[in-house]
């Protein structure tokens, strides 16, 4: 794994179970989030954090379509 990656990661890890700073009841949680690695908050769903090492939303999207034509 690219050490950018892995630095990534790590910081979205630490900031997992954390307090959101928009709402005042949610915590922020590990998911992807408009094609990125993030941590979103349950409560209120604003992203805390994302990581745009991750393969971006475009290509994911051109997969998703080469893979639905294949089918």
């Amino acid at each position: 794994m690219p050490a950018h990656r892995d630095q990534s990661a790590t910081l979205l890890a630490r900031l997992e179970g954390t307090a959101c700073s928009f709402c005042d009841e949610g915590h922020l949680v590990s998911e992807r989030d408009t094609g990125t690695d993030a941590v979103v908050c349950a409560a209120c769903g604003t992203p805390g954090a994302r990581s745009w090492t991750a393969k971006p939303a475009a290509a994911d999207a051109a997969s998703a379509l080469a893979k639905s034509k294949s089918d």
